[in-house]
């Protein structure tokens, strides 16, 4: 610190003469900082502040992935589960349904069965079976509500789930839904009519009308 600077630090702290070159360089530090933040106070950075909000945005951060991750792992888990009750079923009806009628599969080995798993096992048997095992899988489908089911979803407002309704009864093979699968070939859907004309198609009911599922 040297000439006015000097010079207002002994003003300001009251010392003249001898004392101004014998002050101690702590003492002067302590004024020029004081001094310092008394003129620049307004643009000094609020540290505790920044670091306040940056700490919060990182915890912010860090539950947002958490409860992400924690989703993803529940969706994981459900979908195992789902897969293991599926291939549990598959085993008791290929071993079972040859040797025992649908109503005896339905009420003495299925009877606290998950639909979703049922009906996406059914499915994939009805794609595969051939003959009175086939007849077999579409009664089933019927005796557990999924053939009720997906007719009434024929009538259904969304386009998507009439198609995909269309989809599951000509994939194991519901003859019940011939009729209302031929009314469809006139959906104003073009993805509606396809997926009829597919399922009557599965299952060699024929569409009368080829030209129907087009645009």
């Amino acid at each position: 610190m040297r000439g006015g600077g000097e010079a207002a630090w002994a003003a300001e702290e009251g010392i003249s003469g001898f004392g101004v070159g014998h002050a101690s360089a702590t003492a002067r530090y302590r004024w020029g900082t004081a001094r310092a933040s008394r003129t620049h106070g307004a643009y000094n950075i609020p540290m505790g502040e920044v670091l306040f909000y940056f700490l919060s945005a990182m915890v912010a951060a860090l539950a947002f992935v958490s409860i992400y991750l924690l989703v993803r792992m529940v969706r994981i888990y459900q979908r195992a589960r789902m897969l293991e009750t599926m291939r549990g079923y598959e085993t008791i009806l290929y071993a079972a349904l040859p040797r025992i009628s649908p109503e005896e599969a339905l009420r003495d080995l299925l009877r606290n069965h998950r639909d979703e798993a049922l009906e996406e096992v059914l499915l994939r048997m009805g794609e595969q079976a051939e003959g009175p095992m086939r007849e077999k899988v579409e009664k089933l489908y019927g005796l557990a509500g999924f053939a009720a089911r997906r007719l009434r979803e024929l009538g259904s407002r969304s386009a998507s789930r009439r198609a995909e309704a269309a989809r599951r009864l000509g994939r194991v093979g519901v003859s019940e839904a011939v009729p209302r699968l031929r009314d469809l070939l006139n959906d104003g859907d073009p993805g509606v009519r396809e997926a009829a004309h597919w399922a009557l198609k599965r299952m060699g009911a024929g569409t009368g009308t080829g030209e129907m599922i087009g645009e």
